[in-house]
């Protein structure tokens, strides 16, 4: 029973980190929404689209492919 209740606590702490952490990813994206509008606004387009191709580059190093030969879990 102890063990259970350990079980559970840990796996409690896993998902307050994961909330933790997609708040911490819904507010940086808010941000990055907001630059993009900035920069269209004033008719940046260029420096906008820099921007994404940054953010783009930045999403692909945090992004892993993952191949597992089953196509309803592939990660691409």
């Amino acid at each position: 029973m102890e063990s259970q209740i350990n079980n559970i606590k840990i796996h409690m702490k896993g998902i307050e980190k994961l909330y933790g952490d997609i708040r911490a990813m819904r507010h940086d994206m808010g941000n990055h929404i907001q630059m993009i509008e900035q920069l269209m606004g004033t008719e940046n387009s260029s420096e906008a689209f820099a921007y994404l191709g940054r953010l783009k580059g930045e999403w692909k190093e945090l992004t892993p492919e993952i191949r597992t030969g089953n196509p309803v879990t592939e990660m691409r």
